[in-house]
């Protein structure tokens, strides 16, 4: 993807920090329908990207903006913790399930 397709974006998170996203429409074959796929890396070109996510939305392309992606999966972490602080306030830290 040539350097001038991604978009320079800073995150407001605890630490700002800036990032380049490329965004595509794509249609996979093993998916339903289009689906949105990011790079997000670290610098602007891959020779000084040390750090590459590729990340997939199942929204359309109008919703799905480089900077909505990067907002978006920036809050995944919260997400993670509240689930986390649910099962133990709910004790259900304490089963498991099976197969």
């Amino acid at each position: 993807m040539p350097c001038d397709a991604f978009s320079r974006i800073q995150l407001s998170v605890e630490k700002p920090k800036t990032v380049w996203v490329a965004t595509r429409e794509i249609e996979w074959s093993k998916l339903t329908g289009k689906k949105v796929i990011a790079i997000v890396m670290n610098a602007d070109t891959f020779e000084q990207a040390s750090d590459l996510d590729y990340l997939i939305a199942n929204v359309d392309l109008s919703t799905a903006t480089a900077e909505w992606i990067v907002n978006t999966y920036a809050q995944r972490n919260w997400m993670e913790v509240f689930y986390r602080e649910a099962k133990g306030w709910l004790g259900l830290k304490e089963y498991q399930g099976a197969r």
